[in-house]
């Protein structure tokens, strides 16, 4: 008995501590002068969220039980729907319906609880090996670390909330079935890691973690029951019948995928296009002080803690083996992506407490009994921790931005501005959040970014030609990725393909928008780098406009961040020669002035409702790209696009002629 109150007392404490400060961010929230909650919520979520909240909105209504592709997604391709439709999904139907609340409310409450759940499993397994301090200080330094923390805030509504519960889960299991001398619960254990391993896939949908840990079990069974071979045979039958076969068929594939994407970062189309990974911060491997630095603000700690777990590992190896696929995991943020890095976190703690454990043990061998060794050392735990809390993120928040909430404005007053039957043709992020919120189609998102259709989408929008946007709209309305595909995949050269697609002429009446974001002025960048891509040398480069807060104008001097920009002498600081200024009032150009200086920069002052909207530095290449033009400054070709929807400085959006 004293032994299960000691369980629930040290989870109970543990899983308190993590969701008390998921919650407590909800009170920042409320503090905000929210002009409208419902979409300040919104708009505080991952953008990920929006996918998951618009198939819970379908499984409503019943429209998951229609076969076929989801139509919503790569227009007018289509993506294939997932079947059955995502456990999370699910779950914010159901919490929906049980608290009587929108499907988004039901994930702002479920996260908080769910991101603290793999403690559960966590603890259990080490104090299954004697050693409870290390469950303790593995949850608490798992839930705190940067990466982790942030990408499981309140309001953050995404798988990550319970990957790591369904992993220590998994190993759990695979432990109890190892150490486990009765025959039937060794085939119960071994049936309930796959089937946890099933749930898994319905959640995450990547079958190829599930083939990993088959191999570990079969591989930690062999060692444990050498000597009983048919015990082995009947455990691996009812792991892979309870995780269902056919997923781990399709693991085999998924695995040999996800190596490929991770550690490669090849294109899916071939090996000339650009590869949208490319450009996204969290897919790149960052070197191991990055890595160390999304776990704890001290590296030498958080280095130390995996060091220490590396140790007891190597001496414990046998009983540690279950827990492979997760170190696996985390190892790829060394030479892979930093989202990897969340999986480490807890083992930094694990290497703590297992350290306390066995100091403990040792000062107290023979003197007290074993389980007072283990409430010690737990103490010692808890002292630790409070000791390394300030190098954690127990305290950052993530606070809705009022930009955001502006964007999310906007894209529900679209549903009354593009007809039902049009398509959206914007950046890949913004594809989750126009189909959720706004309830229109869009050409790509953040699922389906590796193709040669984001090279394209990027390339029209750095041209200086509106021209080739137009006739890129055109074509991937009209004839969609799938002729794309086809010629990549026949070995075509690019610059072939390239001609096809921005000389393309077609009379068939569009039925496309075009939706320019000041999300995108920060994402210009990654326009620049793939829409300007050097196919010969395989590379890109990152440009993009400089954006500073301006505070002052009198007479002609502009004070910003950035500096001084003299607007009658036309020089920044008085060095930096400026070629051209720009007055941009509620995205309307109301003042452009050009200096006779033959270099310089460019220089957009944007003012809303009279007041500085801030300014934007840039060099002549991304003044004329129809991005800048047609966003920033409402310059467009009349014969080819009509402008339907300006709530500058934030959205704008076109409809597509002819």
């Amino acid at each position: 008995m004293k032994s299960i109150i000691f369980i629930m007392v040290c989870i109970s404490v543990v899983f308190a501590v993590s969701t008390h400060f998921r919650v407590a961010q909800y009170e920042a929230w409320k503090k905000l002068p929210h002009e409208n909650e419902r979409i300040a919520y919104l708009s505080a979520m991952t953008d990920d969220a929006h996918y998951w909240n618009r198939l819970a909105k379908e499984y409503i209504k019943g429209i998951d039980d229609e076969p076929g592709a989801d139509h919503m997604r790569f227009f007018p391709d289509g993506e294939g729907s997932l079947r059955p439709v995502p456990l999370l999904s699910v779950m914010l139907a159901k919490g929906a319906s049980l608290l009587n609340v929108s499907v988004e409310w039901a994930g702002i409450y479920m996260s908080p609880v769910l991101a603290g759940l793999f403690i559960i499993p966590l603890f259990c397994y080490f104090y299954f090996l004697g050693m409870p301090a290390a469950g303790v200080l593995g949850g608490l330094l798992g839930t705190f670390s940067f990466y982790y923390y942030i990408r499981t805030s309140f309001g953050y509504v995404d798988t990550d909330i319970l990957n790591l519960f369904f992993l220590y889960t998994t190993s759990l299991f695979i432990l109890m079935a190892t150490e486990d001398a009765d025959r039937k619960k060794v085939i119960l254990f071994s049936a309930l890691a796959g089937l946890t391993q099933f749930f898994f896939y319905w959640w995450y949908f990547k079958p190829g973690i599930t083939v990993v840990f088959l191999a570990v079990y079969i591989l930690a069974m062999l060692i444990a029951k050498r000597d009983e071979p048919k015990l082995v045979l009947y455990g691996v039958v009812a792991f892979v019948v309870c995780s269902n076969p056919f997923n781990l068929l399709g693991g085999l594939i998924n695995l040999k995928d996800l190596l490929i994407k991770y550690l490669t970062g090849s294109s899916a189309v071939g090996t000339y296009f650009p590869n949208a990974l490319q450009t996204i911060s969290e897919f790149q491997s960052l070197g191991i002080k990055k890595v160390l630095g999304g776990l704890l603000s001290s590296q030498a700690v958080a280095l130390a803690g995996l060091l220490l777990f590396i140790i007891f590992f190597v001496r414990h190896w046998r009983r540690m083996i279950p827990l492979a696929p997760i170190i696996l995991l985390g190892m790829m943020a060394f030479v892979s992506s930093i989202r990897f890095s969340y999986y480490l976190a807890a083992f930094i703690g694990i290497g703590y407490g297992m350290s306390i454990h066995f100091l403990v043990s040792r000062f107290l061998k023979g003197r007290v009994s074993e389980v007072y060794h283990q409430y010690l050392a737990v103490g010692l735990a808890a002292v630790f921790f409070l000791s390394v809390l300030p190098m954690t993120a127990y305290d950052k928040m993530r606070l809705p931005s009022s930009s955001k909430s502006k964007l999310a404005k906007a894209y529900e007053e679209l549903k009354s501005k593009i007809p039902e039957d049009s398509p959206v043709y914007t950046w890949w992020d913004d594809g989750y959040k126009i189909a959720n919120i706004a309830d229109r189609a869009t050409f790509h998102d953040g699922g389906i970014q590796q193709t040669a259709k984001t090279y394209f989408i990027a390339r029209s929008f750095v041209s200086n030609s509106q021209e080739e946007l137009h006739a890129t709209i055109k074509y991937l309305e009209e004839k969609g990725y799938a002729e794309i595909k086809k010629m990549t995949e026949a070995g075509e050269p690019p610059q072939e393909i390239i001609d096809d697609v921005v000389n393309y002429e077609s009379r068939q009446k569009s039925k496309a928008y075009l939706l320019f974001s000041n999300d995108m002025i920060a994402k210009y960048p990654a326009f620049n780098m793939l829409g300007n891509w050097d196919f010969e040398k395989q590379s890109g480069e990152l440009k993009g406009f400089t954006f500073t807060n301006c505070y002052k104008l009198e007479f002609g001097k502009l004070h910003c961040d950035a500096g001084a920009f003299d607007l009658n002498k036309g020089y920044q600081n008085e060095s930096v020669p400026i070629k051209r200024f720009l007055f941009i009032e509620n995205g309307h150009v109301t003042k452009d002035r050009t200096f006779q200086n033959e270099e310089g920069i460019y220089l957009e002052i944007m003012f809303q409702d009279k007041r500085f909207a801030g300014a934007l530095i840039m060099n002549k290449e991304i003044f004329q790209s129809n991005f800048n033009q047609m966003f920033v400054l409402g310059r467009f070709d009349f014969g080819k696009f009509r402008q339907v929807y300006n709530e500058a400085p934030y959205v704008r959006v076109f409809k597509v002629m002819y």
